[in-house]
């Protein structure tokens, strides 16, 4: 009050004993402030939007709450529950708010190629962002582990991955090569020859007494002969050393009295695995039989004295 009294009080008592003038005097009230205190769980999952502070009542304010890397918002708790992002909070109240994430999961997804060469362990699954795991690849008898590709080209294994994303990887097999026997029949109706041919873990390219069989030298013009031939030798057995890459045998005959001679083999009792194909000429061939689908070749041309098996 001022004027003729002078207080604060209010309301004001005074006593009347002249004409009086007093006049109320007043001031902009200061609007009532509300806190705001947020947190996050867990701590790691993310942060939010404003942070703590103090607001005026009857303020509105937007929380947005910013997930970190592999992880997702889900909920807020507290004095508001919500699954919106960000949520609009009206402050006329003091306010507590969680933002609450998780951490997202991706699927992993593991094949194997060929289906038949091998298996992978632990499969298919559903890990969350961030998590190790780790995968080994089993041959079964005959192959061997190539590989991964897809999500990783590693040669690893076991192979160790972290999850960030959806990843699709493929365990890749392929077959081995591996000691094994083959019979050759050649025949011009009046005289046979057996040759045996294929791989064995202690031959080399060359003749050895142990795996190779030496055949007579070749005999004159007109007369019946086969064997294979490798370096200076004439072989009635010709064996290799154990390997993947591409292996030729030659193989030299004559048909004798006969204007034909017939080839046969059986491989139904061999452990080969792969391709084994007669040619006439091992880089341009225009005869080229598969052995596993076939089980004999005439060759009635008596200018064709050689042909050779290819192993692929």
């Amino acid at each position: 009050w001022s004027g003729d009294v002078e207080s604060s009080d209010n309301p004001l008592t005074f006593t009347i004993n002249s004409d009086t003038e007093i006049t109320a005097n007043f001031e902009e009230d200061e609007p009532q402030q509300y806190n705001l205190s947020v947190s996050t769980v867990p701590s790691e999952g993310g942060s939010v939007d404003p942070t703590d502070g103090s607001f005026d009542e009857g303020t509105e304010v937007d929380v947005t709450a910013n997930p970190a890397e592999g992880w997702k918002f889900t909920e807020w708790t507290g004095d508001v529950e919500s699954a919106e992002n960000p949520v609009a909070v009206t402050m006329n109240s003091s306010k507590s708010l969680t933002a609450n994430f998780e951490r997202k999961e991706y699927k992993l997804a593991v094949t194997t190629d060929p289906s038949d060469g091998g298996s992978v362990d632990p499969a298919d699954g559903t890990y969350k962002h961030g998590e190790e795991v780790t995968i080994e690849a089993t041959a079964i008898e005959g192959w061997e582990f190539a590989g991964w590709s897809g999500g990783s080209s590693s040669e690893e294994n076991p192979l160790t991955i972290t999850i960030t994303s959806d990843i699709k990887l493929t365990a890749n097999f392929t077959q081995v090569a591996q000691s094994y026997s083959n019979i050759m029949e050649v025949s011009n109706g009046s005289y046979t020859e057996m040759l045996a041919f294929g791989m064995a873990s202690g031959a080399t390219a060359g003749f050895e007494d142990n795996y190779d069989e030496e055949a007579p030298p070749t005999p004159p013009a007109g007369s019946f002969y086969a064997n294979f031939r490798i370096e200076d030798y004439n072989l009635f057995e010709d064996f290799r050393p154990v390997q993947d890459q591409r292996t030729v045998w030659e193989l030299n005959f004559g048909m004798g009295e006969s204007n034909s001679i017939t080839l046969s083999w059986d491989f139904s009792q061999s452990e080969y695995v792969g391709s084994l194909t007669l040619v006439d000429n091992p880089d341009n061939p225009s005869v080229e039989i598969d052995m596993s689908s076939q089980s004999n070749y005439k060759v009635t041309d008596s200018s064709i004295d050689e042909l050779f098996i290819i192993q692929e």
